[in-house]
């Protein structure tokens, strides 16, 4: 922890249970790169070691306030491979903005990059866009929530409209 950040009382839990870890999500065998869920305790203690070729931050600025405050100078200081799209908890970005995101990812990932997405706890809005890459990479929206869901646990839409973007986002792609 750097000096002057507050910590957050969960040391004595193991990393997995602390901060939910990190988790490949299964692409189709004809996509070389690697998408990576987590939430954004894995990624504050990881995101310099790690070498992720590109990071996907979703959460919003007050999430990383006053914590994680390494983190949030790094994403303000535009890396490149960083892309930082904050969505409200158990909300949605518009679909163009999420269409724009899920090319990105798509781009990356088909160039044999190895994609982090985060939010909170990697599991509404990282599993919400990582459905949405898995339809664009050819998917169903019940086998793209089937495997977000089987690859990280609990991940996938938590909320209606996060729903209805992934279907939405299906519905635009035919």
């Amino acid at each position: 922890m750097a000096s002057g950040e507050v910590g957050d009382g969960l040391d004595w839990m193991s990393d997995r249970q602390r901060d939910g870890g990190v988790d490949s999500i299964s692409l189709p065998a004809r996509v070389p790169g690697t998408l990576e869920l987590c939430g954004k305790h894995a990624v504050v203690t990881r995101y310099a070691s790690d070498r992720w070729d590109a990071v996907v931050c979703l959460v919003e600025r007050h999430e990383l306030d006053g914590r994680y405050g390494d983190y949030l100078a790094w994403l303000d200081s535009s890396p490149p491979g960083a892309t930082w799209l904050p969505i409200h908890d158990l909300h949605v970005p518009t679909t163009d903005a999420m269409r724009e995101l899920v090319e990105s990812i798509v781009s990356r990932l088909m160039a044999g990059e190895r994609v982090l997405v985060h939010c909170a706890a990697g599991m509404g809005r990282a599993g919400t866009t990582a459905a949405c890459v898995l339809v664009r990479l050819g998917s169903t929206v019940d086998d793209a929530l089937a495997t977000v869901t089987r690859c990280r646990p609990g991940a996938g839409p938590e909320a209606g409209v996060q729903l209805d973007l992934v279907r939405e986002f299906a519905a635009g792609l035919r």
